[in-house]
C-alpha cells in the first residue's frame, strides 16, 4: 500500500519541483515500479505521471532521468507505445539537446529491453523513424530524426562492439 501511494506522489513532485533530488529519488525506486499491473486500468493515473516524464526537461536534463526513462520502457508494451508515441510527436520540435537526449534514452530502452518489447520497438518504432527519415517533406524535420537516430546508433555500435570484445 505505501508503495502504491509514494510512487506516484514522487513522481509528480519531481515533475512540479523540478529539482534533481527528486528525480534521483524516483530513478532509486525504479524497481518498484515493476511490481504495478500496468495492464490494470486503476493505474491510469501513474501511467499519466509517467508519460508527462518522457517530455519533461528535468528527466531530459539529468543522467538519472534519462536512465529512468530508459528503464520505463520495459515496464508494459502499452506504457512503451504511448512513451514512443510521445517521443516520436516531439521529434519535429526538439532542440539539438532534446533529440541527443531522446537518442540516449531509446538506446538505453532497446538494451533493456527483449522478447515482444524489443521486436516492436525495432520494427515498429524504429523502422517509422527511418521511414519518416526518408521520406520527410521537409530538411528540418529529416535532420531531426536523424540526429536522433544518429545518437542511438553510435551508443549502439559502442555497446555491440563491447559484447563483441
Amino acid at each position: 500500500m505505501l508503495i502504491s501511494q509514494s510512487l506516484p506522489f514522487l513522481v509528480s513532485r519531481s515533475l512540479t519541483l523540478k529539482k534533481k533530488v527528486d528525480v534521483h529519488r524516483v530513478y532509486a525506486l525504479r524497481e518498484a515500479f515493476t511490481l504495478f499491473d500496468f495492464e490494470d486500468e486503476s493505474i491510469e493515473d501513474l501511467k499519466m505521471l509517467l508519460i508527462r516524464t518522457v517530455i519533461a526537461p528535468i528527466y531530459l536534463k539529468t543522467e538519472d532521468g534519462r536512465k529512468f526513462l530508459g528503464f520505463i520502457f520495459g515496464l508494459s508494451m502499452q506504457l512503451m507505445k504511448e512513451a514512443l508515441a510521445m517521443i516520436k510527436s516531439q521529434i519535429a520540435f526538439g532542440r539539438k539537446s532534446v533529440l541527443e537526449a531522446y537518442g540516449v534514452i531509446l538506446f538505453r530502452a532497446w538494451k533493456g529491453i527483449d522478447g515482444v518489447l524489443k521486436e516492436e520497438f525495432e520494427d515498429g518504432f524504429l523502422q517509422s523513424l527511418i521511414e519518416g527519415l526518408i521520406y520527410a517533406n521537409s530538411r528540418v524535420l529529416a535532420a531531426s530524426v536523424r540526429r536522433v537516430l544518429e545518437s542511438a546508433k553510435a551508443l549502439m555500435i559502442v555497446f555491440q562492439e563491447k559484447q563483441l570484445g
